[in-house]
């Protein structure tokens, strides 16, 4: 996670540092999205994003962001009574098109999503909404296997409703299906080297995908 954090900074500060010579009169430039309450909306994975707005006419815009996935961690107890702790690093990045209706916003867009969770001692397999759930990843305890990794690169898209509460401070809600292809790789404790153990597709929906809280600037 600490890396992904590094990588978010890195691609953020320089556009930040740019967008300070630009301004528009009735939409902010610069936004920062908080999804606070993904545990309590089907146990979906809470997100920061820094959001930049690229175009606004008529009170349409068009603007990208770019995020990553706030949990770090899940536990699992196999049946030795041995707990291990999953790492997952994520990547997002997406285009979002929005028209502003006097404080409400109504947008949509595609978003592309890159996850990679580790374990030691099994093998881990995604579930068919693995992709916006933090519970759907299934991890089987294998004796003779030292890591696993799984990795999912995902093609999402996502539709959503803002209302401006204050003049930086707004809340909305967002929905989004997406495709996914998974590719499960582990570790013999002998040392033999990477086996690829399963790769497929998998298809998420979630229709309360996030409670948004956004910052603007």
């Amino acid at each position: 996670m600490k890396k992904s954090i590094l990588l978010f900074l890195i691609i953020v500060l320089p556009i930040l540092a740019f967008s300070q010579n630009n301004t528009f009169d009735t939409l902010a430039l610069n936004s920062f999205i908080v999804t606070p309450l993904g545990d309590l909306l089907n146990n979906s994975k809470s997100s920061i994003y820094y959001r930049r707005v690229l175009s606004y006419k008529s009170n349409k815009y068009l603007s990208v962001r770019i995020g990553t996935e706030l949990f770090n961690s899940v536990s699992y107890e196999f049946s030795n009574t041995l707990e291990e702790k999953s790492s997952s690093v994520n990547f997002k990045f997406g285009v979002e098109m929005g028209k502003k209706i006097n404080k409400m916003v109504l947008y949509a867009g595609p978003e592309l999503s890159y996850t990679i969770t580790k374990i030691n001692n099994a093998k881990l397999l995604p579930a068919g909404n693995a992709i916006f759930s933090t519970e759907s990843i299934m991890a089987e305890e294998w004796d003779f296997i030292d890591e696993s990794s799984l990795r999912v690169f995902s093609l999402i898209g996502f539709v959503g409703f803002k209302y401006q509460l204050l003049e930086r401070l707004s809340v909305g809600i967002e929905s989004a299906v997406a495709l996914g292809l998974y590719q499960s790789e582990f570790n013999y404790d002998s040392g033999s080297g990477t086996e690829e153990e399963d790769q497929g597709n998998i298809r998420d929906l979630a229709v309360n995908r996030f409670i948004t809280l956004e910052y603007s600037f």
